[in-house]
């Protein structure tokens, strides 16, 4: 082997080991870490600020956050109560 073959040789691994590098890097940034980290965090809160004899008040807090590299953007929030009938 000449020395501008195994030259050539050694520059072709090197090549090769930073390709098998740069797609593992993108495939645990791109892949993994958006399947296993969560990207919204949902907080559903109640306070209870008065009771009564009749009536219960309280006040219901949503709170949502971005965590991850995406972002999310709510533009359509519903809130649903429900409570047992016969208390309150």
């Amino acid at each position: 082997m000449t020395p501008m073959s195994s030259a050539g040789a050694i520059a072709a691994i090197v090549t090769a080991m930073a390709a098998v590098l740069a797609v593992g890097g993108g495939y645990v940034q791109f892949v993994l870490k958006r399947s296993l980290l969560p990207s919204v965090e949902f907080d559903v809160d109640f306070e209870m600020h008065h009771s009564g004899s009749t009536q219960l008040i309280g006040e219901v807090s949503c709170v949502i956050k971005n965590l991850g590299s995406s972002m999310l953007i709510v533009t359509n929030v519903k809130c649903r109560i429900r409570y047992p009938p016969g208390r309150g």
